[in-house]
C-alpha cells in the first residue's frame, strides 16, 4: 500500500512539473483581449511573423523532467486583438527558440463572422 502511495505522489508531482512557466502564462489569455494587455501577461514575444492585419506571436519555455520538454504557445492577432492560440511541444535538443514552427496562415482562427 505504501508504494501504491509513493507511486500516486510521484506521478502528481511530475504532472505539476510538466506544466512550462509559457504555459502557466498563457492560461490567462482571452480572445478579446489588446495587444498591450498580451504584452503585459506573456512580455515580447519570442517569434512574431505577420501577414496583413494578422500576427502570429510565439513563445516559448524548456521543462527539464529527465529530459528536455519544450513547450510552445502561438497566440494569433487580428488587427490588434488576440483571436486565438494553439500549443504545442518539442523534444529536440538545443534552445526552443530555435525549433519554433513555421506560421500556417490558414489556421489562424475565422475573425470574419
Amino acid at each position: 500500500m505504501r508504494y501504491m502511495v509513493i507511486v500516486a505522489l510521484m506521478l502528481i508531482l511530475q504532472a505539476c512539473a510538466s506544466q512550462s512557466e509559457v504555459v502557466r502564462k498563457s492560461a490567462t489569455v482571452r480572445p478579446g483581449m489588446s495587444v498591450a494587455e498580451l504584452r503585459q501577461v506573456m512580455g515580447d514575444p519570442q517569434n512574431l511573423q505577420f501577414r496583413g492585419k494578422n500576427e502570429a506571436w510565439q513563445y516559448c519555455s524548456t521543462n527539464y523532467i529527465g529530459f528536455e520538454d519544450d513547450h510552445y504557445v502561438l497566440i494569433w492577432v487580428f488587427d490588434g486583438v488576440v483571436s486565438g492560440m494553439q500549443t504545442y511541444r518539442n523534444s529536440k535538443f538545443g534552445n526552443c527558440e530555435s525549433f519554433f514552427r513555421a506560421v500556417n496562415w490558414e489556421e489562424a482562427p475565422d475573425i470574419s463572422n
